[in-house]
């Protein structure tokens, strides 16, 4: 195993290979001594269009995590409305553009996340005045279906905004905001 990672980073690295007695998994622990590993982003295919049609205002851009099938969502701002679309591996779209909150031009900054069986969830924060944005939440199936009501998380007289927002396998969701 070192002379695996030594020949794939080129660095000195410590490896260590520890069996954990209840599931008997095997656990790699990584140290690199000089310089942090970054992973490279490369292109795997063209560029998909994501909302295309007549010249307005997009904004805040945001891709989930594909899941176990390499189907993701993107989450985008119109005009101040949040907007998601999950798509299969190859870019199609499998559903179209669904409007997220409350469909009014007062919902910017859309953030989602997707577990590994496919369903996702949206946070945005909804502008009530220029003083008082609120962060809430909405859960999908992985065929874009609402799963439940919008959830309000942060919702005080504060200027709660720019959530982000994570699922684990499990359906688990954590958000955080500004």
């Amino acid at each position: 195993m070192k002379r695996f990672l030594h020949n794939l980073f080129g660095k000195k690295l410590s490896a260590t290979v520890r069996k954990s007695s209840p599931a008997k998994r095997l656990r790699l622990q990584l140290e690199q001594l000089d310089e942090r590993i970054v992973p490279a982003l490369v292109a795997v295919g063209e560029a998909i269009a994501v909302n295309p049609g007549p010249s307005i205002v997009r904004a805040h851009q945001a891709v989930a995590q594909a899941d176990n099938n390499g189907n993701f969502a993107v989450a985008w701002t119109v005009n101040d409305t949040a907007h998601v679309k999950v798509y299969d591996s190859a870019g199609t779209p499998r559903t179209g553009d669904i409007v997220v909150g409350t469909a009014d031009p007062t919902d910017p900054w859309a953030r989602v996340a997707m577990s590994p069986d496919g369903n996702f969830v949206v946070a945005w924060n909804h502008r009530f005045t220029s003083t008082d944005d609120d962060i809430y939440l909405q859960r999908f199936h992985a065929d874009g279906s609402k799963w439940g009501a919008i959830t309000g998380i942060a919702r005080s007289n504060a200027y709660e905004s720019e959530p982000s927002v994570a699922m684990d396998r499990y359906g688990d969701i954590v958000v955080a905001y500004t």
